[in-house]
């Protein structure tokens, strides 16, 4: 598929596309994998994207069993490919007795007959998803909406739920919607006007477009806009609407991993695998779209607790000159949690190690100033951080948890 400047960087996120016996397989697997040590774990990632891609490339996603499909890593005795395609068991099943081939449900039948059409037909709207995202259905209580052309021009207005047909003397065109949203954020930049009132500005500024069904490229940018001042303001549940560009499936991976739902990080992997070419992109889709792939890497270094891994992703966010959410989010929610559990590592293997070494590693300023926060500068000994004496103080900061937690609606 090729991509152009205004679709290139939209991603699906419709799960329907996938056989609910792949997904199962997947947070199955995930599941188990935990059990893995760390060469375990990395050996199980490669497998389950191996013969994921595979099944994807050659078009078999929908023939293979899933519910019997093994993983080398769990089980030597299989082979590393998909199930359908182990010697004999493709035979096994056609020579089947007539009376002994299983009953599909009535349903499932249906649902079988159409699975390539749906498919197809789904990779077809979750292309076009931006239209979708960006604009929501009108709220007015009639079956038909007549689309108008609002007449008001004040550059500032409240967010008020409609409860009727929309009035156009109440409504701002989109040329006045411009003006607003150079207004609104101006205001938020240069004053540190309340996010409560820059919020509630933004979404009087989305309700006029969709009364108006205006899908220009000031509603990318409005949307866009409100979802990056959002995660500025750590309101970490709002940026779930924005699934349509690289840039907020990049945040959608990162809140992920910020509540631990591996499962849906595993399902975004499937959904790149069919979705993302990366043809013909412009230079800054190209950067985030990297930032969509470094932001699953993350996952992976999160989970094999590779802390130089995730800190050298950490400091690329840091140098990138767009993203600033990506960092924002990396910096406020995950950064001393992985420093503290990495410290933690580094104090069962080393007796000492000098502060300049914390701070290259661990992408800090100052290590002082890290290690009073958690009450650890008491082991700092001159040059260098004592991990002898300050290894039971850690092991019982990581046993206590104590980080700032983020539950599954996005709240701190």
């Amino acid at each position: 598929m090729t991509h152009n400047p205004q679709n290139g960087n939209n991603l699906g996120q419709d799960s329907a596309a996938w056989p609910q016996t792949l997904l199962d397989f997947v947070n199955r697997s995930f599941q188990q994998s935990n059990e893995l040590n760390n060469a375990g774990k990395a050996i199980f990632n490669e497998q389950i994207q191996s013969l994921i891609y595979s099944a994807a490339r050659d078009k078999k996603i929908w023939t293979n069993d899933w519910t019997r499909q093994r993983l080398p890593v769990f089980d030597p005795s299989v082979p590393p490919c998909l199930y359908q395609d182990i010697p004999g068991v493709m035979s096994a099943v056609h020579t089947l007795p007539h009376d002994a081939e299983p009953q599909q449900p009535h349903t499932q039948q249906k649902r079988s007959k159409k699975a390539k059409y749906d498919s197809q037909e789904r990779k077809k709207q979750r292309a076009e998803r931006f239209q979708d995202c960006a604009s929501p259905a009108p709220a007015s209580p009639g079956p038909k909406s007549t689309q108008i052309i609002g007449t008001l021009t004040a550059l500032e207005k409240r967010y008020l739920r409609l409860t009727s047909e929309p009035d156009p003397s109440v409504v701002r065109p989109e040329n006045v919607l411009e003006k607003c949203l150079k207004h609104v954020v101006e205001k938020y930049r240069s004053t540190g006007a309340l996010y409560l009132y820059i919020n509630d500005q933004l979404k009087a500024i989305r309700q006029d477009m969709t009364v108006q069904h205006i899908k220009s490229d000031l509603a990318l940018l409005v949307y866009e806009t409100h979802g990056q001042i959002a995660i500025e303001n750590n309101d970490l549940e709002r940026p779930e609407f924005y699934k349509n560009t690289y840039e907020f499936t990049c945040y959608r991976v990162l809140y992920l991993l910020l509540t631990g739902n591996y499962a849906d990080i595993n399902l975004t992997r499937l959904e790149l695998m069919d979705l993302d070419t990366g043809k013909d992109l412009p230079v800054d889709f190209e950067t985030r779209r990297m930032c969509v792939y470094n932001a699953l890497k993350l996952a992976d270094y999160v989970t094999l607790g590779n802390y130089s891994g995730f800190f050298a992703l950490y400091k690329w966010y840091q140098s990138l000159d767009c993203m600033d959410g990506a960092f924002h989010l990396l910096e406020q929610f995950m950064a001393n949690k992985q420093r503290v559990l990495s410290l933690n590592t580094m104090c069962k293997a080393f007796k000492k190690l000098p502060l300049s070494y914390l701070e290259e590693q661990f992408a800090l300023d100052s290590a002082a100033l890290f290690l009073a926060d958690f009450g650890l500068l008491a082991f700092v000994s001159g040059p260098d951080f004592d991990c002898a004496a300050a290894k039971f103080a850690l092991q019982a900061i990581v046993d206590q948890g104590k980080f700032k937690k983020v539950d599954i609606k996005g709240q701190v």
